[in-house]
């Protein structure tokens, strides 16, 4: 080692007029003297001051000036610009005792030149009064990179080293993607590969303030503090933690706790995950498994209770040989929801390690899931903790990517944004139509949320271009999957000599609206009094017909007068197959619909339907040509097309050969490779703004007809508000402002004037404004300012492919 080595004294600063003076003066006053002191400026914004008090000093120090990038680039540029052989980082509101660097370079002669040293460190107040003093225990010295992960309350101080020059060329430099944490990445970084030398003494005051960065961005700093925390937990060996904790289990629950407590979930999990791999005695093992239990609830892995050594450990240590999906489905039951998750993970079951995990809400038997998918059943004892059960369940199985749905659970909604905390990716998966929770009642209070709770997960998927379109006007991360067709194609059609008209569907869900299909079918009969009706799916006869009626559905059939040899409830049916091949139409009538799988069924079979009017059905059934599309309330205009379709053989062998080409758009396989490309671009593209535009070009079909589309919008909204106003009551309505038709036309005019000049279909806007500006809708929640920022986005789409 040299006899004086050259330390040079790097400070950063941005906007220090406050503190700045002190720190130059503490590093000029070293009473080691062959020292240089470099003091950088990151962009500061104070009128000059920062800079006038640095040039103040002339040639004692050496400055720099440099566009505003953080911390690590300006200790970046400070490597660059310094000529000592060793580094040593102190912060503008910062001190050294005057002998910082002439005992740290002590203890380098005593040990060897090649070694990083650091010092004990104290905080002060804004005016110099000691708070408290921080000391590495001799126990964490000899484990460093295990204190460095693990101990983060005591931990080491940035300001506290001094660093060999050569270890940056070594190691690398500071990483600008970390605004807080950038000192404790890279000194890990160097832990475990070069000696670090404990000074026990004192020797950097840390000033407290609020115009600090980790005060003033706290939730940001936590964030970043434990992202980078649980890496550096996940790559520590069971041989260093073992080592730092004393082979102390308890001690390292202590550690777990104290994390959750912290907010450090991340680090939390990836701890739990340490332990689960660790060898136990029987009671740390039963600890463990309690603790895991305590915040996971697991209660079944393949239909067996959970059990430490039967399950739970085979499950948490399994190798990991490629990526890792978990998929919540809220229940596990035969739905259609159900029914596309269990075709995706079949179908993608050799690429991707599944793991289905459902609640025990209900237990009812769903569809069956391969024995290469594991299923995890949660016991949920409070809603409210569902979020914090998966996020436990996805970190211990080292999860790539969450998939979810349904997401009408208000209480599920939270868990996009945690995971993004957690960096694990995630798609919300949505089976429904996008209004569909403006029309149940019971799910009004994630209207507002999930526009917000969306755009904290990595993409998500709509069954329809119309659903999928309105949603991204409010949001960038949408993409279009439909409903895979899980029948094969039959070759096998339906019967001439017979008039079956066919409803498969959920009949005790009131938006299915069994009470228009029964009228509809008494308006049939009139016409064709040898039809029959055949309802295959779960049914109750002694609940009320709608929300608005108080007549029950067993009511309503005595009071239509269909007699009982016309009409067919055979309930639900794990085999629905027979019943489409004896069919010679389906007929839906829901309020509200995704993308109903019965209608990829019905075509395989070549099936026309008769379907109410339900925006993005259009995606799956062309009006006219392989079956017929009729407003919602429209029964007289319904039972007349399905009475064509029964009385005219040449029609509905045309329509339902139609019907069966068109099916083929939903091919298993096509739909589930796009599900396939859409999981692999999600994992791929790290950025999300990246990802939102490869979700846009590749994963998004524009509506083919904008005003059609406009239209239909403004149609749904007017529907669904009505429906709201009429359920929960005018009086809970703000009530609208009252103006004359002339404001309101001149509102929407000077809008369009404003944003649309230039606009395409400028045209079809102010028509459906001017329409729509008499409505219930415009008057209480002047929803078209949405519709207009359609329209300004269609508008640059379109100019960018020009």
């Amino acid at each position: 080692m040299a006899a004086e080595p050259k330390v040079s004294i790097v400070i950063p600063v941005y906007n220090g007029a406050n503190y700045l003076h002190e720190a130059i003066n503490c590093a000029l006053a070293q009473t080691y003297l062959n020292t240089e002191v470099v003091v950088v400026n990151d962009g500061s914004n104070d009128d000059g001051e920062t800079e006038r008090i640095a040039l103040s000093y002339g040639d004692r120090i050496r400055y720099f000036a440099k566009e505003n990038g953080g911390v690590a680039t300006a200790l970046n540029l400070g490597l660059e610009k310094m000529t000592g052989d060793y580094f040593s980082w102190l912060s503008h509101d910062d001190m050294y005792t005057p002998d910082k660097i002439e005992k740290q370079i002590k203890a380098l002669r005593q040990f060897g030149e090649q070694a990083v040293v650091f010092s004990d460190y104290c905080h002060i107040s804004p005016t110099g009064k000691l708070l408290h003093t921080y000391r590495v225990s001799p126990h964490g010295t000899s484990n460093t990179r295990a204190l460095l992960a693990i101990s983060y309350e005591v931990g080491f101080h940035g300001c506290a080293f001094l660093i060999p020059r050569q270890y940056f060329d070594r190691f690398g430099v500071f990483n600008p993607a970390l605004r807080y944490t950038q000192d404790a990445d890279m000194w890990f970084r160097m832990a475990g590969n070069v000696p670090f030398i404990h000074v026990k003494e004192v020797l950097v005051r840390s000033r407290q303030h609020e115009e600090q960065d980790s005060q003033k961005h706290r939730d940001g700093f936590l964030l970043e503090a434990d992202r980078v925390m649980s890496r550096m937990i996940r790559d520590l060996t069971m041989e260093e933690v073992g080592l730092y904790s004393g082979q102390s289990y308890t001690y390292l629950e202590s550690k777990f706790h104290s994390f959750m407590k912290t907010g450090f979930e991340k680090s939390a999990y990836r701890l739990l995950k340490h332990l689960c791999s660790s060898t136990m005695a029987p009671k740390e093992i039963e600890m463990v498994s309690n603790l895991i239990q305590a915040n996971a609830g697991i209660k079944e892995i393949n239909h067996s209770p959970c059990h430490w050594e039967r399950n739970l450990y085979p499950l948490l240590t399994k190798k990991k040989s490629k990526p890792r999906i978990v998929v919540y489905s809220g229940v596990w039951i035969r739905g259609g929801g159900e029914r596309v998750l269990s075709a995706i993970t079949e179908t993608l079951k050799d690429k991707y390690d599944w793991y289905i995990v459902s609640n025990d809400l209900l237990n009812k038997e769903g569809f069956p899931i391969a024995k290469e998918i594991t299923h995890i059943r949660l016991k949920v004892g409070t809603m409210e903790n569902l979020c914090t059960q998966l996020a436990v369940v996805c970190s211990l199985l080292d999860a790539d990517l969450f998939m979810a749905s349904p997401n009408f659970d208000i209480n599920l909604l939270p868990i996009y944004e945690k995971l993004r905390g957690l960096e694990i990716r995630s798609i919300a998966c949505n089976f429904g139509h996008y209004f569909l929770p403006y029309i149940i009642e019971d799910l009004y209070p994630i209207i507002e949320r999930r526009t917000e709770a969306f755009s904290q997960a990595s993409a998500v998927t709509w069954l329809t271009s119309f659903s999928a379109n309105v949603y991204a006007q409010l949001n960038d991360n949408g993409a279009l999957l439909p409903t895979p067709n899980t029948f094969p194609k039959s070759s096998v059609k339906a019967p001439k000599d017979k008039k079956v008209v066919l409803s498969v569907g959920r009949f005790n869900d009131p938006i299915k609206r069994l009470d228009r299909i029964l009228k509809v079918f008494a308006k049939v009969l009139t016409s064709q009094p040898d039809a029959e009706l055949h309802l295959v799916g779960p049914y109750k006869l002694n609940v009320r017909t709608d929300s608005r009626s108080k007549e029950t559905i067993g009511e309503l059939i005595a009071r239509l007068r269909i007699p009982k040899d016309k009409m067919l409830f055979v309930g639900e049916q794990e085999n629905v197959e027979p019943f489409y091949m004896k069919a010679s139409v389906l007929l839906l009538t829901s309020e509200s619909e995704g993308i109903p799988m019965v209608l990829n069924e019905a075509g395989t079979f070549g099936l026309p339907c008769v379907i109410s009017d339900i925006s993005g059905l259009e995606d799956m059934i062309t009006d006219g040509e392989s079956g017929y599309i009729v407003p919602q309330e429209d029964l007289d205009l319904m039972a007349s097309k399905v009475s064509a379709l029964l009385s005219d053989f040449d029609l509905r062998d045309r329509m339902g050969n139609r019907a069966y080409e068109l099916v083929e758009r939903f091919a298993r396989q096509r739909i589930c490779e796009r599900w396939e490309r859409l999981m692999d671009t999600v994992l791929s593209v790290k950025g999300q703004d990246e990802l939102n535009s490869i979700l846009n070009d590749r994963f998004m079909e524009p509506p083919a007809h904008y005003e059609s589309f406009s239209r239909k919008v403004i149609r749904e909204y007017e529907r669904n508000i009505s429906l709201v106003i009429e359920n929960k009551g005018a009086h809970n309505v703000p009530q609208p402002r009252l103006e004359t038709d002339l404001d309101s036309h001149l509102e929407i005019a000077a809008e369009i004037e404003g944003n649309f000049r230039a606009s395409i279909h400028a045209e079809a806007y102010q028509q459906a404004a001017q329409e729509f500006s008499n409505t219930v809708s415009w008057r209480v929640t002047r929803p078209l300012r949405w519709c207009k920022r359609f329209y300004v986005s269609a508008r640059e789409r379109l100019t960018r492919n020009e």
